[in-house]
């Protein structure tokens, strides 16, 4: 059940385990590391997943490309985790890290596993798995939470003298939570003067037609949509629609509502759509380009978003370690860094806690038809 691959002899070199030392102390720069991939193969199955392969695929580039530019040496060990559960979790032991695709319900024993065993663990998909990181030093939370994503998304709109800020919110739910969070938000940015529209959408139209006849083109509009609501949220961004033909406007909405099938795509272009994303790749973008080219030479298929993320993760943590050496943790909120799906920077709520990544890919839908990434 557990394999040490090695794809080619000079992709992966097994080296000996590095003596252990006490988890929050930095080390001297680290050339080798003993990483465990846990991921639900189900290769037994009738149904194995080709999810948890991509993911093994892009992994398996970046320890490539570590051994290549960073002059690393990497044993790679894989488990499928329904096999792991037979054999047993002890053979986890001796890795500097452990990386898991698990869904929370799987994942909640290997993180007690590793906290009691002292190794770092990486949440790499489940965006649950954040309810974990309370009194477990030990693990990482890779996917963003929604609270982190709107936080980031408001940290965007800081308005100039020339910009005016509005608030839509849905009359029908007047205590809704994410209103009352992006007003909160709204004051930690120092964003006091703005204007609440609070509206029901049965007179959508109507409001759209009479603010746009209040607006000035002198001014930029920018429109923050506090509602996740499948009708309240598409119906403010149809009724701007009109008005943003002839008035410059910025909207800001939840990323949520950028994947709504009912809102029309062109709308986000012409209204200049800012996004607080978790995950986004520029295909434009030369590295992620050389990627690609080099996926396909590896393994004569396309990358899929599973295959980006396993080769952020695994490249993400082996230049960590190999900075600061296998108790990373002290530093690693030191180590912000863009990558080609996503983006890292960890921090903590408290010395107890684990570690959850708060940086996203913030988006923006511009008039020519483009999305560029906001520094």
């Amino acid at each position: 059940m557990r394999r040490v691959l090695s794809i080619a002899s000079a992709l992966l070199v097994a080296v000996s385990a590095a003596a252990q030392e006490p988890f929050y102390e930095a080390t001297a720069e680290k050339t080798e590391a003993r990483i465990a991939l846990v991921l639900p193969f189900h290769a037994r199955s009738d149904s194995p997943s080709n999810q948890a392969m991509d993911f093994y695929s892009g992994a398996l580039q970046a320890v490539y490309q570590a051994k290549g530019t960073m002059e690393m040496d990497v044993v790679l060990s894989v488990y499928d985790e329904m096999e792991l559960l037979q054999e047993g979790m002890e053979v986890l032991e001796g890795n500097d890290l452990l990386i898991s695709t698990n869904t929370l319900d799987k994942l909640r024993p290997l993180a007690e596993f590793a906290a009691t065993r002292q190794i770092p663990l990486v949440s790499a998909m489940d965006s649950r798995a954040d309810s974990l990181l309370a009194d477990n030093p030990y693990l990482f939370q890779v996917p963003v939470s929604h609270k982190n994503q709107i936080r980031n998304l408001i940290a965007g709109v800081s308005p100039s003298y020339s910009e005016r800020v509005y608030l839509f919110c849905d009359s029908r739910f007047p205590s809704d939570p994410l209103a009352d969070s992006i007003k909160v938000h709204l004051l930690e940015n120092g964003i006091e003067n703005y204007t609440p529209v609070s509206y029901d959408i049965l007179r959508g139209r109507e409001l759209g037609i009479s603010l746009g006849k209040q607006w000035s083109d002198r001014y930029t509009y920018k429109i923050i949509v506090a509602s996740e609501d499948p009708a309240f949220a598409p119906d403010v961004i149809r009724n701007l629609k009109m008005t943003g033909r002839y008035i410059p406007i910025q909207v800001f909405c939840s990323n949520r509502i950028r994947n709504f099938d009912s809102v029309d795509t062109d709308s986000f272009y012409l209204l200049n759509g800012h996004f607080s994303a978790p995950y986004f790749v520029d295909y434009s973008d030369p590295v992620t380009k050389d990627f690609i080219l080099k996926y396909r030479a590896l393994f004569n298929t396309e990358p899929t978003a599973f295959s980006f993320q396993g080769f952020d993760i695994l490249t993400y943590f082996l230049e960590v370690i190999r900075q600061e050496g296998s108790q990373f943790a002290a530093n690693i909120s030191s180590h912000p860094m863009e990558l080609l799906q996503c983006s890292f920077h960890f921090v903590r709520s408290d010395e107890k806690s684990g570690w959850h990544n708060c940086a996203t890919r913030n988006l923006v839908y511009s008039p020519d038809f483009t999305i560029s990434i906001e520094k």
